[in-house]
């Protein structure tokens, strides 16, 4: 059984509202319209109706083609409208203002072009052609511009744009109360209407910004994240970019006026306009951050986690910043040469050394002091020098080192290594007096591995991993515990003890541990006690083995943090 419909002739220019379902309409030789109100189902309309008025909204609605007739339907309710459409087009205007124009080839092929496109609330879609005018809602609307199309325009409601095409500022033209996006033929692909007060973003393949009116209701685009070409070096003097590296080997300028960026890790060189001094350096678990003399952020680059690390270069010194056991820090390039002995400057940690004499041995425990030094530069930022005092000594077999820090008294409660205040204010305070002795035990000397560049023996100890731990302690892992209480260093003040045992409690120190760092017990005995950690295979354990090399751990870092230190590496503290 079928159901019966109503046919319906219209005369010349006539307009037809549908009064019930089920109702073949034919047209004339003029202008007709249809208006299909919605609820009235199956309306059959033929070619000759030019346009046809439709009582739903353009995306409440499904369109699909059978057996030559184009079927608009709304889904869940039933079929809308079949039209066979016009060779030269029948226009369809939806309630919400939505207008589509669709057309038959002689062949057949129905195809549509969208005039006028409303977006419902809070929608996000995909332009399908060009020459179309396109409104956004009272909510977040989003509209993605192929960049085959021309000729958009789109007014100030959709808040969010993308653009099919990479960008370049030469692709945007602003006028009065919006943006003109040519191609680079000059054609125009988008009309861009803007509104005061109320934020667009505009996205391209390779870049994002914002859209406003400036001063006089002019439009413009602020440029606020760019993904470098393969390969591109890329001058900025603009603040406040996010900018990303690619495949190849990217490089980023800074100009003076440039301020706040933030470098991605596939940036493989950053140029900056002044001198490394110029500079305050600070760096995180993953990022180095350089602020100028005004402590304002100038770029925050982030390093990647690979064996060629980020180049900073700076006018006077290009230095690396890369991963050493996990732990970010700078150095100089390879190739540097740095000459024991004397102030070793620009890495960060400058000293100098008087020696004591160790006969034949002389030369290799020079060579293991200044890669012990150059291992710990790559994470400092100290003013001023280290002056030390390295002297040979002859003791129990047990002891393969000791150092003894000079300390100031700073008040009637606490006292600071020299080398704490130096490194912070630039003052040297002592004078002409070395700021820690460095006692190297001769009893061992035949146990030590003395070449820093090979790896020790099984029946050695090496003697770079022992000098850096015994610098630490004149960096400030010292202190007065178990010999007075009254007065502290800055070590001591963060020393707290649970049921006998101590912790140290610095926030940067339990951040990167999960809690207080055990120290070695009042039982280690004096030198020993408290001012190494209680944790298997660090630094700054109070014991190493035979054959074991070790380097600054993050851990040791955000103690030194704590401690008034001024390292590179910074733990920022939990929330």
């Amino acid at each position: 059984m079928s159901t019966s419909s109503t046919s319906i002739n219209l005369v010349h220019g006539q307009t037809y509202t549908v009064n019930a379902s089920n109702q073949r309409i034919a047209g004339a030789d003029g202008t007709e319209t249809v208006v299909i109100p919605n609820g009235f189902w199956n309306t059959v309309v033929d070619a000759t109706v030019e346009h046809i008025a439709l009582g739903v909204g353009l995306f409440a609605t499904r369109a699909r083609v059978l057996n030559g007739q184009l079927v608009i339907a709304v889904p869940g309710q039933g079929t809308e409208l079949m039209v066979t459409p016009a060779v030269t087009g029948t226009q369809i205007s939806y309630s919400d203002g939505s207008v589509a124009t669709f057309t038959r080839t002689s062949t057949g092929v129905i195809s549509v072009h969208y005039d006028t496109v409303n977006l419902p609330l809070n929608s996000s879609i995909d332009l399908p052609n060009g020459d179309v005018v396109v409104h956004g809602a009272a909510g977040y609307e989003s509209l993605k511009i192929a960049g085959n199309l021309r000729h958009v325009l789109v007014d100030a409601a959709i808040e969010n744009i993308s653009i099919g095409m990479a960008y370049s500022p030469l692709l945007l033209v602003p006028s009065a109360g919006q943006v003109l996006i040519n191609d680079a033929a000059g054609v125009a692909l988008a009309q861009l209407n803007l509104s005061s007060g109320h934020a667009e973003t505009l996205n391209f393949t390779n870049a994002r910004g914002t859209l406003s009116l400036g001063s006089g209701g002019l439009g413009s685009f602020t440029l606020t994240d760019l993904l470098l070409d393969a390969n591109q070096t890329y001058a900025t003097g603009q603040s406040n970019l996010h900018l990303y590296g690619n495949g190849g080997t990217e490089t980023v300028t800074l100009l003076a006026s440039a301020s706040n960026e933030t470098i991605d890790a596939r940036v493989e060189k950053v140029i900056l306009p002044s001198a490394y001094g110029s500079y305050t350096i600070k760096t995180g678990a993953s990022d180095v951050q350089i602020l100028n003399a005004s402590n304002n952020l100038v770029a925050d680059v982030f390093v990647a986690h690979n064996a060629t690390g980020t180049q900073l270069q700076f006018a006077n010194v290009t230095y690396t910043a890369s991963y050493t056991n996990g732990v970010l820090g700078l150095t100089l390039p390879s190739g540097t040469v740095v000459t024991p002995g004397t102030t070793n400057a620009p890495n960060g940690l400058n000293y100098s050394v008087s020696w004591g004499s160790f006969g034949n041995s002389q030369s290799g425990i020079e060579a293991c002091l200044n890669k012990a030094m150059t291992d710990l530069g790559k994470y400092f930022n100290a003013k001023g020098v280290l002056n030390l005092q390295v002297l040979p000594e002859t003791v129990a077999r047990t002891v393969l080192a000791e150092t003894s820090p000079s300390m100031v008294v700073t008040s009637s409660t606490s006292v600071s290594t020299e080398f704490q205040l130096e490194s912070t204010s630039g003052t040297d305070s002592n004078g002409s007096s070395y700021d820690a002795v460095i006692y190297v035990n001769l009893a061992n000397l035949s146990s030590l591995n003395l070449d820093p560049g090979k790896a020790p023996t099984s029946s050695q100890y090496d003697l770079a991993t022992v000098l850096e731990h015994e610098l630490l302690h004149a960096m400030g892992f010292t202190g007065d515990l178990g010999i007075s209480t009254s007065v502290l260093s800055a070590y001591d003040s963060l020393v707290r003890f649970t049921n006998g045992t101590p912790y140290f409690v610095g926030s940067h120190a339990q951040q990167v541990y999960g809690g207080p760092v055990p120290l070695a017990p009042a039982t280690a005995g004096t030198g020993s006690a408290y001012y190494h950690v209680n944790v298997p295979g660090d630094l700054m354990n109070e014991a190493i083995g035979l054959g074991q090399v070790r380097s600054i751990s993050s851990l040791d870092l955000a103690m030194l943090q704590d401690i008034g230190d001024p390292v590179l590496v910074g733990v920022s503290p939990a929330a």
